[in-house]
């Protein structure tokens, strides 16, 4: 899943850069939305955003077929992470926090999952606003679900580890990233420029797909430990 994430991402952005033509020219989007006193204009043509590649085809589609299976999985993922968790919570001692969170990260997780693959098919040039509140619920919920499930599991993962870190300090601390990231790709785009804001949308996709990573010692056993 996070491969294929990556692999959409970036071969849709490097066809998006190399494309030429039209996503060269200025964008003027100021008509759809005018951020903070703000108008979204972009001079320099599509900046390096994620979603910049699902403008103009074929990158679209490439972006657009691409977060559509990305999105399935993360609901699948979501649904999979919480049996799994239920099951194991039911033979351990746990405060009810557990089992609250393992099922709010479910909803939250769906929620993200389909919210994606409808992202992946509104361009924000012609959709800007529903663009952003989409990005803005997809992000949200994946940064929700990453902090859920570490609350839930902290009991099961406890004592496991990745090259001497702790995993649940791993999720934690890719969760902080992902969410001051985030918060930064909105006030630099203001302060800045676009492309600065587009760097910290970067890193705010990276830590979160990083984030995501942790959660296969979920179908690990309990003496995962990666040396």
């Amino acid at each position: 899943m996070v491969g294929l994430t990556f692999v959409t991402a970036i071969v849709s952005q490097l066809m998006m850069q190399l494309g030429g033509g039209k996503r060269k020219e200025i964008m003027d989007l100021s008509d759809q939305l005018i951020f903070f006193n703000h108008p979204v204009i972009f001079e320099n043509g599509l900046p390096p955003y994620i979603s910049s590649a699902g403008v103009f085809a074929p990158e679209s589609i490439v972006f657009g077929i691409g977060l559509s299976i990305v999105g399935a999985m993360m609901m699948w993922l979501s649904k999979q992470v919480w049996h799994q968790t239920h099951t194991r919570l039911q033979g351990e001692n746990t405060a009810i926090i557990h089992s609250k969170t393992n099922h709010a990260g479910l909803i939250a997780g769906l929620i993200g999952g389909f919210g994606l693959m409808i992202l992946a098919w509104t361009p924000m040039h012609t959709k800007l606003f529903l663009h952003l509140i989409l990005a803005t619920l997809v992000f949200s919920c994946s940064i929700l679900w990453t902090v859920l499930v570490t609350i839930s599991r902290t009991i099961l993962d406890a004592e496991k580890e990745w090259r001497g870190h702790k995993i649940t300090r791993l999720r934690w601390t890719s969760a902080g990233i992902a969410f001051f990231s985030m918060q930064l790709s909105a006030l630099t785009f203001v302060i800045f420029s676009p492309t600065v804001s587009a760097f910290f949308e970067w890193v705010l996709f990276i830590s979160l797909n990083f984030g995501l990573l942790t959660f296969y010692t979920v179908f690990e056993s309990d003496n995962f430990e990666e040396e």
